[in-house]
């Protein structure tokens, strides 16, 4: 059995400090799916834990006595075990790396099969993993605002005019707002159809200064001839689907899945209807974060 599919003492929650968070401390979230209830949060990992914690509670209510209590937590705790795989896949995704704590809560009076609680549990996981996912993709998103903010002030605040003369506002008016409030802005109008040119010049610019020796790795694994900072004169109407396929793994393993997937995306949008090769990664490739 390897290391992935066992759950060790480490994978479980022991600490009350931790149980206090994450009950307490106001950032936890929660789902269900009857007979089960989550609660979980993400916080900073450490690299010498698991990225993922878990804990069972079964209340005394629903079952006075402890052997029916102990069955329970062990059916949840071997359905968790044969599934968490999902979350830490996504756990590893993610370009800031997070911990996750859960504790998987029984709400009724009545035993259940294996079977079925493997069936809530893997719904439940699956569930946080998009939440997880979203939540990355989000991060992303800032990360490149405040990157442009920052590394490239001139095109940022030309973005910031432009988007603002959309909605009839003046610049100072949306430069003044904190911070968040200022990205929050830009990612709701760049969500809007005549946005998009500003939105690609951003992704382009950021994709071009900060992530050149991404750009010329995959376009040397594609074997597209360009002028050596990843400037290509003249793109090929086809994609060789193994070459692609390597130098979509490549991408996956060296950056993290949101910055993969952002360049994936642009990559895609060079012609005026892309490539029916990589649209396939993007649409199949459950690496890809953002669509």
């Amino acid at each position: 059995m390897t290391s992935s599919q066992q759950l060790s003492k480490s994978e479980r929650i022991n600490s009350k400090k931790l149980i206090d968070r994450l009950f307490k401390g106001g950032g936890a979230k929660s789902m269900s799916a009857f007979p089960l209830r989550v609660v979980f949060m993400t916080e900073d990992a450490d690299a010498h834990e698991p990225l993922a914690k878990m804990m069972v509670s079964v209340p005394k209510r629903y079952f006075k006595r402890a052997v029916k209590r102990n069955h329970v937590k062990r059916l949840v705790r071997e359905a968790y075990r044969r599934n968490k795989q999902v979350l830490i896949d996504t756990l590893e995704a993610e370009e800031q790396r997070k911990a996750l704590s859960l504790c998987f809560i029984w709400t009724d009076g009545n035993l259940r099969s294996y079977e079925e609680v493997e069936r809530k549990i893997a719904n439940l996981l699956q569930r946080i993993a998009e939440k997880i996912g979203k939540q990355a993709d989000e991060e992303t998103i800032s990360n490149i605002l405040d990157w442009m903010r920052n590394q490239e002030r001139a095109i940022y605040r030309a973005a910031v005019r432009e988007l603002g003369a959309l909605k009839k506002l003046r610049p100072e008016f949306i430069q003044r707002k904190p911070l968040q409030e200022q990205f929050s802005f830009i990612k709701k109008m760049l969500s809007w159809k005549p946005s998009n040119e500003i939105g690609d010049h951003l992704l382009q610019v950021w994709l071009l200064r900060k992530h050149q020796d991404m750009l010329i790795t995959f376009l040397n694994t594609l074997g597209i001839p360009h002028d050596g900072n990843g400037i290509v004169n003249e793109l090929p109407e086809t994609l060789d689907k193994e070459k692609l396929a390597k130098a979509v793994d490549e991408l996956f393993e060296k950056y993290p899945a949101g910055v993969a997937s952002v360049y994936l995306q642009m990559f895609q949008l060079q012609t005026e209807d892309g490539w029916e090769e990589l649209a396939e990664v993007l649409a199949n490739d459950p690496r890809v974060t953002i669509r």
